[in-house]
């Protein structure tokens, strides 16, 4: 049997809004018009590694407009992991995992918070 996969909430400690850096595009193949987007990723912060090995770059309200906006010469300062210390994660339902459950109490588990 594999290892269950344990769902986490990440959130700013403050709970401000955030963004993730992300890119698109719109290209074509065989005459269809395809837009596309990702989400730009880097190496975990440590509270993030405990859980995966990358993370988005986290864009907050001080970041966002020079993402957007430019200029390109800071994209390498833009791009680096959102310091640990200004996150906070909390275990949440497995329902999360489930298209059919619409309901915000899949956020209750409190198992503790790290971070």
């Amino acid at each position: 049997m594999g290892k269950e996969k344990i769902p986490y909430r990440f959130t700013l400690k403050d709970q401000r809004l955030f963004a993730f850096a992300g890119l698109w595009t719109i290209w074509s193949s065989n005459n269809i018009v395809i837009p596309s987007c990702t989400i730009v990723t880097t190496e975990p912060n440590d509270l993030v590694a405990k859980v995966h090995d990358r993370m988005p770059v986290i864009l907050t309200p001080e970041t966002c407009a020079p993402w957007l906006e430019g200029p390109w010469n800071l994209a390498s300062i833009l791009l680096q992991p959102l310091s640990e210390e200004k996150m906070a994660v909390q275990e949440v339902s497995t329902l999360v995992n489930s298209p059919r459950y619409d309901s915000p109490d899949i956020f209750n588990v409190q198992q503790g918070l790290w971070g």
